[in-house]
């Protein structure tokens, strides 16, 4: 609860203005959970190659596994590596440590051995999740919003999961992911063009336009479609 309320609170302070300048658009809870969990089945049922339903089942502790699948689902669950490249105050990460924390007691109950280290939300969101935000502001409020909302008991490590980073100009490469990452949550933020120069940098702003063809004309066209 202390989290939230300091996330309420800067989003307060930030004002409308300022969301709209920094292109930020505050998830509910009860979303995240949905879009997460979403995400996790559907990393489970590819990786494991088990029916999407089997995959629910399990994750809602409705079902058992034999033992190399057992062994198969604990790999998984260990190995999750979790992205928000624009983590904002921290929501899909909190989210995901508490859905993957969740998840891995369910999966123990189902007999996957070795998952303790990811009983707890603390524990999930140490090993598991890591997030990017461009805004050197939002990203200490990040991490002090994340060890906040997921202070389990007797938790007395405090990992820094945010980096202070524009993954558009710098990409999504990390260290903890060297293969790559295994889900990629957020709530991409929503810029105007005039203040994507101002906001990303010149770089940038030239970069998306020449992968996306922003131009004074695109907005013309856009009008024009609705219209017709």
């Amino acid at each position: 609860m202390a989290g939230k309320a300091l996330a309420d609170a800067f989003g307060e302070s930030v004002g409308q203005a300022g969301r709209r300048k920094r292109g930020a658009v505050y998830t509910p809870d009860h979303v995240v959970e949905w879009m997460v969990t979403e995400a996790l089945e559907a990393r489970l049922t590819e990786a494991l190659g088990f029916p999407r339903h089997r995959v629910r089942s399990l994750l809602r502790g409705r079902a058992s596994v034999g033992s190399m699948e057992a062994r198969a689902l604990s790999r998984v669950m260990l190995d999750l590596r979790v992205l928000d490249p624009a983590a904002g105050v921290g929501a899909f990460l909190i989210g995901a440590a508490r859905v993957i924390s969740a998840a891995a007691q369910s999966a123990a109950a189902a007999g996957a051995p070795g998952l303790d280290a990811l009983f707890t939300a603390r524990g999930a969101l140490q090993r598991c999740c890591f997030g990017f935000e461009i805004d050197d502001e939002t990203a200490e409020i990040a991490t002090t919003v994340i060890l906040l909302s997921t202070m389990d008991c007797g938790a007395t490590d405090s990992p820094r999961v945010v980096s202070v980073r524009n993954p558009l100009a710098s990409g999504l490469q990390h260290p903890a992911a060297p293969k790559g990452w295994d889900l990629v949550v957020m709530n991409p933020p929503y810029i105007g063009e005039k203040h994507i120069r101002a906001r990303l940098g010149a770089d940038v702003a030239r970069s998306l336009r020449d992968a996306h063809g922003f131009a004074p004309w695109l907005g013309r066209v856009r009008i024009a479609h609705r219209r017709g």
